[in-house]
């Protein structure tokens, strides 16, 4: 417990300074956004700029995961570790997720004082659509975080082929293409599509924000959310992390 304890404090000093930095560009952006807002006229600007930030999240989590990979591979601090390589993945993971929640929960105070700047009519605070909005962003970055630890993992373990090294880049794009390929395939086939919506659940979903010149308003409408994909993506997601963690212990040295 006290050597995973000292990876995830080891994780947390090699990213904090590019989290803070993170934190310092969306009030940046923020804060340009609310002086356009005010110099323009239209406050509802600054709340575009929020969504905009949201949904940044869905790639900076994948970003900081890789940030901290490559200085893992710059300084060797892997290097003769004891540690099985799901650990020393999954305290990466810890870091960033917790990260992408701070930094989500920092937007959504942002949006919630966008929200209530605003001198036209809003007839509720969209709190149950924020929560879906954050839950399916962060998801989606999960996600693309644990094929940044696959991709990064098959890259390096490549490096032990002389003749596979020089065409590193080539697998890489030629797994993803793959990938495309399949899923293409299997979203083209009729009965996998029907099994895929067996099972959906309604949800209030379809955020919308229209803002002109002389009206803001929000609000979303009711739809069936089908849950069976997004069951087989958390499975596909935890099969990418084991795969990436294998290769990790097995053919990667950094």
């Amino acid at each position: 417990m006290k050597a995973f304890k000292g990876l995830l404090w080891k994780d947390y000093s090699i990213s904090k300074l590019g989290f803070f930095g993170w934190l310092a560009l969306l009030l940046f952006f923020y804060v340009i956004g609310v002086g356009l807002a005010g110099y323009y006229g239209y406050p509802e600007l600054s709340v575009v700029i929020v969504f905009m930030e949201g949904l940044a999240h869905m790639i900076f989590m994948p970003l900081i995961l890789l940030n901290m990979l490559m200085v893992e591979g710059r300084t060797q601090l892997w290097l003769h570790s004891i540690q099985p390589g799901w650990k020393l993945l999954l305290s990466k993971f810890l870091v960033a997720f917790s990260y992408s929640i701070v930094s989500f929960l920092f937007v959504d105070l942002l949006g919630v004082i966008s929200l209530t700047w605003q001198e036209a009519d809003i007839l509720y605070l969209p709190w149950k659509e924020s929560v879906f909005f954050n839950i399916a962003v962060t998801s989606s970055a999960v996600y693309f975080s644990c094929w940044v630890f696959f991709y990064w993992t098959v890259y390096y373990g490549l490096a032990k082929s002389p003749l596979l090294k020089k065409f590193r880049w080539f697998i890489l794009v030629l797994i993803l293409v793959l990938h495309q390929v399949i899923s293409s395939l299997l979203v083209a086939i009729d009965w996998f599509r029907e099994f895929m919506n067996l099972w959906t659940i309604k949800v209030r979903g379809s955020f919308f924000i229209e803002a002109g010149p002389e009206n803001f308003s929000t609000g979303s409408e009711i739809i069936h959310l089908p849950v069976i994909p997004f069951i087989l993506y958390a499975v596909l997601t935890v099969i990418i992390f084991l795969t990436a963690s294998w290769i990790l212990e097995r053919k990667v040295e950094v």
